[in-house]
């Protein structure tokens, strides 16, 4: 904000409408560093391009659009619109947490359902046949060596 009445100046001595105050404040200003300078050089050059036939008089000069021209041609805005998106580390942890545990789950869930399906061996003795119950009900008979 402070640039803008620094520019505000520049082109009211460009005018010829800068008060013996603001020409001193304006010095000031172009002390402080090169930047202030080079700003103060490219609004002048600008008027100067502007000019209708070197008879200022009559140029109606809106300020405020010219400020608006000088600012979009420098680059300054007053508001800084950022368009990167910064998201928290807990929720991406969150998002990561949304997809693995369920799979872990269901992971869990189908290896507890293979290992329910036990195999139970069972041997006949020499020259013996067997009988045996399997978990279904299911009555075999095992000989030997089978």
């Amino acid at each position: 904000m402070e640039k803008d009445f620094y520019i505000t100046l520049i082109y009211k001595e460009l005018k010829g409408e800068l008060s013996d105050s603001e020409a001193e404040t304006l010095k000031a200003f172009y002390k402080e560093s090169e930047d202030n300078r080079t700003l103060r050089d490219e609004i002048q050059l600008s008027w100067m391009l502007s000019q209708n036939g070197g008879d200022i008089s009559n140029l109606d000069i809106d300020v405020e659009a010219d400020l608006g021209k000088v600012k979009s041609i420098l680059g300054h805005t007053d508001k800084v619109e950022s368009t990167a998106k910064v998201v928290p580390m807990w929720r991406r942890l969150a998002s990561i947490a949304a997809i693995v545990i369920p799979l872990l789950g269901i992971g869990f869930f189908v290896f507890q359902n293979i290992n329910q399906n036990e195999i139970t061996t069972y041997t006949a003795d020499f020259n013996e046949v067997k009988e045996v119950q399997l978990n279904d009900g299911t009555k075999v008979w095992l000989n030997w060596d089978s």
